[in-house]
């Protein structure tokens, strides 16, 4: 990672989680609101709790797993619509694997949720 990249996604993660626990809302809130008030946390605690909760090996990315599994295009759903739907999902479910990996996983989701093979045929 270049330098300076990682300071400035320290800041950014700390930023919201600062922004999380102080109006008391969002997924980093409800992970800082665990903490007993007696015990004091540091960055690297909170950033642990956090990946713990939402990493790739949670129960939140393996439920969007599943989800991805079973996803279908809705009726009228632009193309372009469940394309970006599928890679925010799958870069969440699937954030252990490389980039070309997870465009794998992305084309077989979306072939399978297209429910079209002429569509299918016409993209690839």
């Amino acid at each position: 990672m270049p330098p300076g990249i990682a300071e400035v996604e320290k800041v950014t993660l700390g930023a919201r989680v600062r922004d999380s626990f102080v109006t008391g809302v969002g997924t980093a809130g409800a992970v800082i609101h665990k903490n007993p008030r007696s015990s004091r946390w540091d960055y690297a605690r909170i950033v642990e709790e956090v990946e713990t909760a939402y990493g790739p090996s949670s129960e939140h990315a393996a439920a969007i797993g599943i989800e991805l599994r079973q996803r279908v295009r809705r009726v009228g759903e632009p193309l372009h619509v469940l394309r970006d739907n599928i890679y925010k999902k799958v870069f969440i479910a699937y954030a252990d694997l490389s980039e070309k990996e997870q465009d794998s996983v992305s084309v077989e989701v979306f072939t399978n949720a297209t429910g079209d093979a002429d569509i299918v045929q016409r993209l690839l």
